[in-house]
């Protein structure tokens, strides 16, 4: 009489399997629409920072809101999404090669009537006068009046920034201009630099005196520094540089060398032809050469903020002490002045077969 329990009990099994992997199939399937979904809205995303670096028109990022409804974002999400992501270009914005060696000097010349005026010269006839350059304009960072001067370019010379350029504002524009058009020669690339001049919101620094350059500098600068990845220091000259006489200067070659981040060192025209010249000279040449390169004391060393110069200088002795600075970026020269030594020597050993073939 009990023979249909074991049917029973075998069907009751059947139907738990059964629900077992009837629920196990719908997470999956639910499991693959969400990693669809989130695809979907990687790619969305991807696409609309593409379209916010150019900016050519309001209107084309209208099809986003559309596509986002889609994936189930309301109008406030994709408005505080378009936000984040233009703070964050606002801060990893380079201004490219192209418009420091061209466009640039016409603003520069026009605003300051100099025809080679320095950057500190710049600085007042771009933020200190009455017309400042982008004061009508939002900032992306803190949504208020007054702008970085790299949110002010044209879109075509504003990108992900490629190279961190270590300089200082005491250097005209020529300087900077001739030691670029060296590097460029060299290079042939798109290259976007981060320059404080340009990425940082002189109206906060300046004008508004409410931030230092040095604000959040151990998270901020090492974090550039990192995400960048590559760094051209700009000489003035290699007789008492101006480079080695500024703190913060000093202080980004310290962490670059740190960091194991390459740096290439560069200088103007005239002052790679003179360094050519004394090197020509021998041994007296390349002693006369590594002592003024050499020649670095951080703790004498100064900056146009005093803020910054306490707060870098705060920062070097609370942590490894001024003489660990001195000697990396010792350390750093004697490696550039031996890497151009050999690559002269090693011209000049080229030209010499080469005109022993012609002969």
């Amino acid at each position: 009489m009990w023979f249909h329990l074991p049917l029973i009990s075998a069907l009751l099994l059947m139907c738990s399997l059964g629900a077992v992997f009837l629920s196990r199939r719908a997470k999956k399937m639910k499991r693959q629409q969400i990693q669809k979904k989130s695809e979907q809205v990687e790619s969305l995303l991807a696409e609309m920072e593409e379209e916010l670096w150019k900016e050519e028109n309001e209107t084309k990022l209208q099809r986003f809101y559309l596509q986002f409804s889609s994936l189930g974002w309301t109008s406030s999400k994709v408005d505080l999404k378009i936000q984040e992501i233009r703070a964050l270009q606002s801060l990893q914005a380079g201004v490219s090669m192209a418009y420091l060696l061209q466009d640039f000097k016409d603003l520069a010349q026009q605003r300051s009537k100099e025809v080679d005026p320095t950057f500190l010269h710049l600085k007042d006839v771009f933020w200190g006068c009455e017309d400042k350059i982008g004061q009508d304009v939002l900032c992306p960072r803190d949504g208020q009046l007054g702008c970085a001067l790299v949110d002010w370019l044209p879109r075509h010379h504003r990108r992900q920034q490629t190279h961190f350029l270590s300089w200082s504002w005491r250097y005209s524009l020529g300087q900077l201009r001739s030691a670029l058009e060296m590097w460029n020669v060299q290079t042939h690339r798109d290259v976007f630099f981060y320059i404080c001049f340009f990425v940082n919101n002189q109206f906060r620094i300046i004008v508004d005196q409410r931030a230092a350059g040095s604000d959040n500098l151990e998270h901020i600068f090492q974090e550039n520094l990192r995400r960048i990845g590559q760094v051209v220091a700009v000489l003035d000259t290699w007789q008492e540089p101006i480079y080695l006489q500024r703190v913060w200067t000093i202080y980004e070659q310290f962490v670059a060398c740190s960091m194991n981040i390459p740096v290439v060192f560069v200088m103007p025209q005239e002052a790679t032809s003179s360094l050519s010249q004394r090197l020509s000279l021998g041994d007296d040449g390349i002693s006369e050469v590594t002592r003024s390169l050499c020649n670095v004391n951080v703790s004498q060393a100064e900056a146009f903020d005093p803020r910054d110069e306490k707060k870098v200088k705060d920062t070097i002795q609370n942590t490894v002490g001024f003489e660990r600075v001195n000697q990396h970026v010792k350390s750093a020269m004697v490696q550039w002045i031996g890497a151009v030594v050999r690559e002269k020597f090693q011209r000049l050993v080229n030209e010499a077969e080469e005109d022993t073939f012609h002969v």
